[in-house]
């Protein structure tokens, strides 16, 4: 993701290591419940990307 201002990029950085970060923890906790939500995550960014495409 590209962003002009260095400060939104960091903004950017930031959040997505934070999510990066919990998403690990969830894993960590529960592996098939975050498999369950990474297939979905990725069905819905692919369908997403399909649409924009149209």
């Amino acid at each position: 993701m590209l962003v002009k201002h260095s400060t939104e990029t960091l903004k950017v950085d930031g959040i997505t290591s934070k999510m990066r970060a919990e998403f690990l923890q969830i894993m960590n906790n529960n592996t098939k419940k975050c498999y369950v939500a990474q297939s979905v995550y990725v069905l819905y960014t692919g369908s997403l990307h399909l649409l924009m495409e149209l």
